[in-house]
């Protein structure tokens, strides 16, 4: 997947299960769910073929943006199984004999971003497939205190206790336009207004020197209206940003949102 809000439910330790096999009891939540599971190990083996199988035409469009079966078949869409989901919690959800719902809570990559994703799956000459993809609100991580960054057209409103870096952070979209939370720290002896102008002017010539200045810790793409997902790494003290580049009205030659002052600060003491 490009991002993570695409880079859906993975999981090694299930790599060695049989992809596909279905079950032909009707509603067997144990059929969907190891449908889930299979794309996990499919996602984790980086066999985009063995993934396809699982789903329907609309549920890889939905899964990786827009892709068609014989791109991902194909392995053209490139960002395939780059982002290694865990999943944390799956829970099967029957709405009948041959449609239903499994929700997945998971985290992604190095494990620092969770969130929680709906997917609707339909059972198909006795086999269960995966028919979409949607977001669903992730729970906070348990124990921590709960700070929250919010995106909106176009800015950041930063609320909760970060000072001691253990809070559990909940990234949400309430803008009326997509929204990335790219999650940076600015390395200690660097200014936050120069780290700020050096990202603020950069283009894709000059992304290198950019880069410089910050160090990348989570990133999130989030559609309109309000979804939600949680970052679980402590952080140390230091300065941090949160910037969004997608561009203004959602086109691919609209500014970035960032060009709109859609970039903020702020520090774990």
């Amino acid at each position: 997947m490009g991002t993570t809000s695409r880079a859906v439910v993975g999981l090694a330790a299930f790599a060695g299960l049989l992809i596909g096999c279905g079950d032909d009891r009707d509603g067997d939540p144990a059929a969907m769910e190891k449908t889930m599971r299979g794309l996990a190990a499919a996602e984790n083996a980086g066999d985009p073929s063995a993934a396809a199988a699982l789903m329907t035409d609309a549920g890889i469009a939905g899964f990786y943006e827009g892709a068609s079966r014989a791109d991902l078949e194909a392995g053209n869409y490139e960002a395939f199984g780059e982002d290694p989901p865990t999943i944390q919690k799956l829970t099967v959800d029957k709405e009948d004999a041959d449609s239903g719902v499994v929700t997945v809570e998971v985290t992604l990559g190095d494990g620092y971003v969770m969130q929680t994703v709906d997917v609707p799956m339909v059972k198909q000459d006795g086999v269960w497939l995966i028919d979409g993809f949607g977001f669903g609100t992730a729970a906070p991580i348990a124990g921590r205190p709960v700070a929250s960054i919010d995106a909106v057209d176009y800015g950041y409103v930063v609320q909760g206790d970060l000072t001691s870096g253990q809070a559990s952070i909940e990234f949400t979209n309430k803008g009326t336009e997509a929204h990335e939370m790219l999650l940076v720290q600015v390395p200690d002896g660097i200014d936050v207004n120069d780290a700020k102008d050096a990202i603020l002017t950069m283009n894709p010539e000059q992304m290198d020197e950019g880069y410089q200045f910050v160090d990348f810790l989570a990133y999130a793409e989030l559609d309109a209206p309000t979804q939600t997902v949680n970052f679980a790494k402590p952080l140390p003290k230091g300065h941090y940003a949160v910037v969004c580049f997608l561009p203004v009205g959602g086109g691919e030659d609209g500014p970035p949102h960032l060009m709109e002052g859609m970039i903020t600060d702020f520090t774990v003491g």
